[in-house]
């Protein structure tokens, strides 16, 4: 059923506003709780453990968190040092701390025991959440970050590769400033009590594959927002959903959007300066514009279902390409297991 749009007199185009990040200090872990089977919480040193995102071979960790840990302080990860983190744990943090990654988190969750990253107290902000300094690497299965101000945070020359991630209860989700994967994600948005777009891309090129980015109800923020000449990102088998604009892109130079449902958007792109982009093998349902706010804009659209018009009326220079069924894509488009 088409939902009951709100009135459109405050779709205006979104800021580019992006929070500064805390500075952090030094700081360890206090507080920690017994590990999985009686073992301690923590421990250091000489343990082979198994690489998390596809590594393969055994990975010497500096340092293995084990089953609940409590912290009060900052917890950084050295440069040079490797930190795992064992299936099933979950650290809690308590003020406004984060971990901080200087040298390389392991994180080895599993479907059946994720790793948990959560405020000591419920509700979104509670903690820093998760940051990524230049050189600091996370390598991620089976991940997720609860109640964060900014869940996940990869600064420029990071790098990061998660597969199955869970964002939600957070107030902004990811700044991604570096390139990297993040594959299987579940990305929830706050709902009615969103107040800023919980997703930036900034002149970086991340590759994000088979993840939702929902709020749940339909809201007048943007989901996505990708600025900056270099940025190219690549979004496959996505879904971006109930939002002002699903994607926000102020400036790229290549971005690619494929084989993804965007539907219950009033924008599901504004297109700004995207200039060399693919937009190919999409539905775009239920959506006011599909795309529109055009300026200056060079891409290719094609084998897309639309429902509705193509483009608003700023988009004149641009022509709809490929094959486009009758009906919209009812296999291969969207989330893939």
């Amino acid at each position: 059923m088409r939902r009951t749009w709100l009135s459109l007199a405050f779709l205006s185009l979104s800021s580019w506003v992006v929070a500064a990040c805390n500075a952090m200090g030094d700081g360890a872990p206090s507080g920690q709780g017994g590990g999985l089977g009686g073992a301690p919480a923590s421990g250091a040193g000489g343990g082979a453990v198994t690489g998390a995102g596809g590594a393969a071979g055994p990975v010497v960790a500096d340092e293995t968190l084990c089953g609940p840990v409590a912290l009060t302080a900052n917890k950084i990860v050295a440069a040079g040092k490797t930190v795992a983190i064992c299936a099933g744990s979950t650290l809690t943090f308590t003020g406004n701390i984060s971990l901080t990654v200087n040298g390389r988190l392991l994180v080895q969750g599993t479907a059946q025991l994720p790793v948990k990253l959560a405020g000591a107290t419920a509700g979104a902000g509670t903690w820093a959440g998760l940051v990524l300094n230049a050189g600091g690497d996370l390598s991620a299965t089976y991940l997720e970050i609860h109640d964060a101000a900014t869940a996940l945070a990869a600064r420029p020359a990071s790098t990061y590769a998660v597969d199955h991630l869970v964002i939600d209860n957070s107030s902004v989700m990811m700044v991604l400033s570096s390139d990297g994967t993040i594959a299987h994600g579940t990305l929830r948005g706050l709902g009615n009590a969103q107040s800023s777009s919980p997703v930036f891309i900034s002149n970086a090129s991340p590759h994000i594959t088979d993840t939702s980015v929902t709020q749940g109800v339909y809201l007048g923020v943007d989901l996505i927002i990708i600025g900056g000449a270099n940025s190219a990102p690549v979004f496959d088998h996505v879904e971006v959903a109930d939002s002002h604009c699903g994607f926000h892109i102020g400036e790229s130079g290549g971005a690619v959007i494929t084989n993804s449902w965007l539907h219950h958007n009033a924008y599901a792109f504004m297109l700004g300066a995207s200039v060399a982009g693919h937009i190919n093998h999409n539905n775009f349902q239920d959506n006011l514009v599909n795309l529109g706010t055009c300026y200056g804009t060079s891409l290719e659209v094609k084998d897309n279902y639309f429902e509705g018009a193509a483009f608003d009326d700023t988009c004149g220079n641009l022509t709809v390409t490929g094959t486009a069924p009758a009906g919209p894509y009812t296999t291969g488009v969207g989330p893939q297991p």
